[in-house]
């Protein structure tokens, strides 16, 4: 993975489709109009003052935070894929998968391997693993055809010992998976394991642009769809509960007179507090009404899964482990809750 595949002639055909390099810069740009879109419940009004007064480098920082995961998926799948309809299939040329494949060069394979290391999650490294053989193997075959002996140590004896290996390191976890009732986590452990000894050599050649280019083709489709879904979910402004004086009309008998408001600030100046609200209200708060503010932090929601591998847990990524965090054992600040401060009431 030293460099670009070059094909040979007979698989060089195909126009280059150049118009996918131009579209991908406008992806990101359409996410971040659709998140806005989406907080402002598609008020047009609502999305317009988010527009004048959120930041962009907030949006960016959201988008890179929520979706850094995301790139190698696309990246190394599809070097793996274009590397199979490339020992596959004469006519591999043709297909917009395999130029991509063999133009992509080994220091953007290593880079995407880098960054899914250290943020997928534990149960999603085996199929990581299995990426990065099944493409090592396979660029040997394709650079050293003549050469059987490495060919056969790449594509046979490497996948094998790996496979033994990790059926040693995930086995006991996906065997406590299973008993736990979590079978999903169990195929995610040991499916990638089992199935990387088959995954590294030519495919029949009448299948192989089925099982690649259009496996690919429907990822193309399928994938951008959920990389949204899960974007417009990520939060893109700070969440604060305010506490606010009520008017002195509503003070009346035992009515409180000090109320909370919870949203999310969309800007500060010197006579109001702009907050948009969960169901979509703006909020204009005076700032001569305001007693105290606080940031409500994202709730820490509980592991779905038990399993663990050799202690660490199935859910979590390496990234959450080196990064500092937050204490579990935090106590949340009523505010955030919808309640005053006692004595305030």
């Amino acid at each position: 993975m030293t460099g670009p595949i070059m094909l040979p002639p007979r698989r060089r055909r195909g126009r280059d489709q150049q118009w996918l390099l131009t579209a991908l810069p406008a992806f990101p740009l359409l996410l971040l109009v659709l998140r806005l879109w989406y907080l402002s419940r598609q008020d047009l009004q609502t999305m317009l003052l988010l527009v004048q007064n959120v930041s962009p480098l907030g949006l960016i920082g959201s988008l890179l935070i929520t979706l850094i995961w995301a790139p190698p998926v696309f990246i190394l799948v599809g070097r793996a894929l274009g590397g199979l309809l490339l020992v596959s299939s004469i006519d591999a040329g043709r297909s917009w998968l395999a130029r991509a494949a063999g133009r992509t060069p080994g220091w953007v394979v290593l880079s995407a391997f880098a960054v899914a290391a250290v943020t997928w999650q534990l149960r999603f490294l085996p199929t990581l693993g299995m990426l990065l053989i099944v493409i090592f193997a396979l660029d040997v075959r394709l650079r050293y055809e003549d050469h059987p002996n490495l060919v056969r140590l790449a594509c046979v004896i490497v996948p094998v010992v790996c496979s033994l290996l990790g059926l040693i390191l995930f086995g006991p976890a996906a065997w406590a998976a299973v008993r736990a009732g979590e079978p999903e986590t169990c195929f995610l452990l040991l499916a990638p394991v089992l199935g990387l000894p088959f995954l590294t050599g030519p495919v029949p050649a009448p299948s192989a642009r089925l099982v690649t280019h259009w496996v690919a083709m429907a990822g193309l489709v399928i994938g951008p769809i959920l990389v949204a879904a899960i974007f417009v979910q990520a939060p893109v402004l700070p969440a604060v509960a305010v506490e606010i004086k009520a008017p002195v009309a509503d003070a009346v008998g035992t009515q409180q007179n000090v109320t909370v408001v919870r949203g999310q600030v969309i800007t500060i100046d010197d006579r109001s507090t702009t907050l948009l609200e969960s169901g979509g209200k703006v909020e204009f708060v005076p700032n001569d009404a305001v007693i105290s503010q606080v940031l409500c932090p994202d709730p820490l929601d509980p592991p779905y899964s038990a399993v663990k591998v050799h202690g660490w847990q199935v859910e979590r990524a390496m990234l959450s482990w080196l990064a500092p965090s937050r204490s579990v054992t935090e106590e949340p600040d009523p505010r955030c809750l919808g309640r005053p401060v006692e004595g305030r009431r």
